[in-house]
């Protein structure tokens, strides 16, 4: 039961992060480019770079910058660690299509990868219940035999002489009995 959850959660936990490992990549890929440029821009500006452009790489950078802080914001985008949409935002500056596909990876994180973990969860849940109810009707049955057979037991080791030469027990029987 605990088991089959924990073996579960564990292989449900490895396609989560394989699948923010690969989107990261994909997404790292595009966002060290545009560092490369943006950094390139602050050089040929010198003292007189846009104070946007500095602060739009300090949030490339403190999201994106490797790819531990990438996997890092997409687990906190899933998991409600961060609103997802300020992560969005940083992304749909470089391109729109980021802005797609993170919503997409969001989508498909949440809304199928966690929700089939729970559905995991419950299913487990279900066959434990059912498990303990099967156990309790077995349980009842065998006592219920046992009683049986102490009834049977105590009714053979009666003498017919106990009761009036008859195989039945009447009223004048049992009150004296």
């Amino acid at each position: 039961g605990i088991l089959m959850s924990i073996r579960s959660l564990l292989w449900a936990s490895v396609l989560l992060g394989l699948m923010g490992f690969v989107f990261g990549i994909c997404v790292m890929e595009f966002v060290s480019t545009e560092l490369t440029s943006l950094e390139a821009k602050i050089d040929n500006a010198g003292s007189s770079v846009d104070p946007s452009v500095v602060d739009f790489k300090g949030d490339l950078e403190d999201q994106w910058g490797s790819l531990i802080l990438t996997m890092y914001t997409l687990y906190q985008a899933i998991s409600g660690g961060v609103d997802w949409s300020t992560c969005a935002a940083t992304l749909i500056k470089i391109s729109p299509a980021f802005g797609v596909m993170f919503c997409l990876y969001v989508s498909v994180a949440s809304c199928c990868v966690l929700n089939i973990i729970t559905g995991i969860f419950v299913e487990n849940t279900k066959a434990m219940l059912a498990k303990d109810e099967t156990s309790v009707v077995l349980e009842t049955i065998e006592k219920r035999k046992q009683w049986v057979e102490e009834v049977k037991t105590l009714w053979a080791s009666m003498s017919s002489e106990d009761f009036g030469n008859s195989s039945t027990l009447n009223e004048e029987d049992f009150e004296r009995g």
